[in-house]
């Protein structure tokens, strides 16, 4: 007997092809949901790639049983594990489509998320878009990154309504918080395949901000469409890429990623747009801060290892001498040891000018 196989829907001729991309990892829990909001999309024609990046469970033979079934569906599995924004890369690289949208492996979209999107797109001649996200956030989270997320603010709440947001609109709402995300993640994201191809890929030196700095290299040049209507559900859990970041690596989430992204407003060809604004001021200052906060809760030679690392890509984040400097002087001048120091010189030396 024949494999039953869905046949495709008749796509109108003037619409390019779409890749829905799913980045996998070990999500056999998820995977199924994310297929099915997937395939459940009314715009055609649809292409469902899966890049599975090493599943050691059940994640390959689930896509592989959708594959049989539905020509839409196409699995590539890495021949080695790339790592999670290398392997979004993979699926940028591998997509047939001429538009990307992303879909994490643990997240849903709503049937109308892709055609929305393209139609938003089409009539504003945008080649990038941004939509409102819903958050599912399961207890295995833990409190406090349930907290946290319940704290994030999207573009909605900066008073923009769905249309096109223009460069320059964008460059003023981020600048008032240089590090705080306010485009979403890639599930919240569609692009024309053009926009890494013209401003390059994923920041694989970043394990948070990736998606922010991506969406924000690009978006600072060609503004976005954006569609204030929640069409996405972003999956919150224990074993999410956001939760592990927050709990294993927070140094490298919450200092690091940061100081990395500053430096790429400061010194980055792509962000020289952000110069002329006022709020560069406010980068630079938020540069020397996280500087400083590093310094003072690792001390200057585990600072020094930690940044090693990034320093051929991102020359600038060489301890800047004079905070060090500044640093030491100041726990010096409050050190018990030094003060005693003062006190005995000053008191040798009204002894001698007797």
């Amino acid at each position: 007997m024949e494999k039953a196989v869905i046949s495709l829907m008749v796509a109108p001729v003037d619409r390019p092809l779409v890749s829905v991309c799913i980045p996998s990892f070990n999500g056999a829990a998820y995977v199924e949901q994310a297929l099915e909001s997937a395939l459940s999309q009314t715009y055609r024609p649809l292409e469902v790639l899966v890049v599975d990046d090493g599943s050691t469970d059940e994640t390959v033979a689930l896509v592989a049983h959708y594959a049989e079934r539905d020509r839409r569906v196409v699995l590539h599995q890495n021949k080695h594990n790339m790592g999670l924004v290398g392997n979004w890369n993979e699926c940028i690289r591998r997509a047939s489509g001429q538009w990307i949208k992303f879909l994490f492996q643990d997240d849903v979209l709503d049937p109308l998320c892709v055609e929305r999107l393209f139609e938003g797109c089409r009539q504003s001649q945008a080649r990038f878009a941004v939509c409102d996200r819903k958050f599912l956030l399961e207890s295995s989270a833990g409190g406090k990154f349930i907290d946290a997320f319940g704290r994030i603010r999207q573009l909605s709440d900066t008073g923009v309504s769905t249309g096109f947001v223009a460069p320059d609109q964008l460059r003023d709402i981020v600048l008032k918080e240089p590090y705080f995300n306010i485009l979403g993640e890639p599930t919240a994201h569609f692009f024309h395949k053009s926009v890494p191809e013209q401003f390059g890929f994923y920041n694989a030196d970043l394990i948070q901000l990736c998606d922010f700095e991506f969406a924000l290299r690009v978006v600072a040049h060609v503004g976005c469409y954006y569609d204030a209507q929640a069409l996405v559900t972003f999956r919150v859990h224990g074993q999410s890429a956001s939760a592990a970041n927050q709990d294993a690596r927070k140094i490298r989430s919450d200092c690091v990623d940061v100081l990395i992204l500053l430096h790429q407003y400061l010194y980055h060809p792509l962000y020289r747009v952000f110069h002329a604004h006022p709020g560069i001021e406010l980068v630079r200052k938020e540069y020397e801060l996280h500087f400083r906060q590093l310094h003072r809760a690792l001390g200057f030679w585990r600072t020094c290892t930690v940044l090693r690392p990034f320093l051929q890509h991102y020359p600038h984040l060489r301890l800047h001498r004079s905070i060090f400097v500044r640093d030491c002087r100041e726990a010096l001048l409050h050190h018990p040891g030094v003060r005693r120091l003062v006190l005995l010189y000053q008191s040798l030396k009204n002894k001698l000018s007797i």
